[in-house]
């Protein structure tokens, strides 16, 4: 069974807003190469979601990122 690793990412952004994740660090995540993570990313199979915290959560931000199906 592989580990997940669920420690909290602090990730910069760039000056629109957009969160910056970059391909190592989202590759160490999944214990992949970077380029694996990259050619699922060209493949399509790489999606994300970010969501505002409310209320107690306010001023935090949720990324999730999937991978394949």
């Amino acid at each position: 069974m592989m580990e997940i690793n669920t420690q909290p990412l602090v990730l910069s952004r760039d000056a629109a807003g957009e969160f910056l994740l970059p391909a190592e660090m989202l590759a160490a995540r999944f214990n992949w190469p970077t380029q694996t993570l990259r050619d699922h990313m060209r493949r399509g199979l790489v999606s994300s979601r970010v969501e505002r915290g409310v209320g107690e959560d306010d001023g935090r931000w949720r990324l999730s990122v999937r991978c394949g199906n």
